[in-house]
């Protein structure tokens, strides 16, 4: 399989409050994976070192009181690599 780009939505669990204007996405992750599963998993890892390491990702998540806890890896989509899907269907 061939690997694509993957635009994967990091937000809020289901059961967790929306944000206060911002609704219920917290980032997106931009990974090179072969499935939505492995991407989404991908993206998950990558949120969590962002979180560590990015001054203003990590002051997004004070500002709203979240941690990486509160949040999934809720939903993938192929960016890049459409095209190599579609012509082997």
């Amino acid at each position: 399989m061939q690997e694509s780009v993957w635009l994967v939505e990091i937000a809020l669990k289901s059961w967790e409050p929306d944000l206060p204007g911002h609704g219920r996405t917290v980032t997106y992750e931009e990974v090179l994976a072969t499935e939505e599963l492995s991407a989404r998993q991908a993206a998950w890892e990558q949120f969590i070192s962002r979180a560590e390491y990015e001054p203003v990702l990590r002051r997004h998540l004070l500002q709203f009181g979240i941690t990486p806890h509160n949040c999934c890896a809720f939903e993938a989509v192929v960016i890049s690599g459409l095209e190599e899907i579609t012509a082997a269907a």
